[in-house]
């Protein structure tokens, strides 16, 4: 189930990440830890985690909400 943290941690990372859109079971968007020309940070929101290829970085999704000073 989720919950409305959950919600609101999605929606802040909508709002900032550029280049968000839904690929498949998943969201895509530019990694904001490196220079991204296209989007390689992918979201898995059943996981409630992410993961960026090209840097190497990965974790939970708050922690990234944390990381960018969202919250």
């Amino acid at each position: 189930m989720k919950t409305k943290t959950y919600l609101h941690e999605l929606q802040l990372l909508q709002d900032i990440l550029s280049g968000w859109k839904r690929c498949g079971l998943e969201y895509v968007a530019r990694c904001p830890f490196h220079d991204d020309r296209s989007p390689s940070l992918r979201i898995n929101p059943d996981k409630r985690a992410w993961v960026c290829d090209p840097c190497g970085r990965d974790g939970k999704l708050s922690d990234l909400v944390k990381e960018l000073g969202l919250v």
